[in-house]
């Protein structure tokens, strides 16, 4: 919402090491000026990583290699489909939502490739799906028939 406003500037978390979607916002043709102020300062992931480690409190979010894929917005359709799949494992029920979304929006269209987040993957519930499967066909030691002696 503009409230009034004909023109503004909408200041966006990019960092200096996302110089991709840095760049991509010069291709923003709207109403509003589009700007990374982190980028400009050069700021990167180890920065905001150092940032909230000096901080008094722990968010307590998952952190992978530098990413934390709860941190804004679980199961994103921007994410990749191996984010979503990880965070399927692990807390399935976060998928409901995405199911949901999906689903209602199917109901009310002829076209179910219509109700997608994506076209270019599956939808959340055949990814949930995926994992569910896989996890069920996942093998441990105790599958082995007996000690191997062929090498022996």
């Amino acid at each position: 919402m503009s409230l009034g406003w004909e023109h503004w500037t909408s200041a966006l978390g990019l960092r200096a090491d996302e110089p991709r979607r840095v760049a991509r916002l010069g291709n923003i043709r709207e109403r509003w000026e589009a700007i990374a102020p982190l980028a400009t300062a050069g700021v990167t992931r180890d920065d905001v990583m150092a940032f909230w480690r000096a901080q008094p409190f722990d968010l307590q979010l998952p952190n992978i290699d530098g990413k934390t894929p709860l941190g804004n917005c679980d199961m994103c359709f921007l994410t990749s489909a191996a984010t979503i799949k990880g965070i399927m494992r692990e807390q399935p029920q976060l998928a409901d939502w995405w199911i949901e979304q999906e689903r209602t929006k199917a109901g009310k269209t002829r076209n179910p490739s219509v109700a997608m987040f994506r076209k270019d993957r599956p939808n959340y519930a055949s990814m949930r799906q995926a994992v569910q499967d896989q996890q069920a066909m996942e093998c441990a030691e105790q599958d082995a028939l007996a000690e191997c002696f062929c090498h022996d």
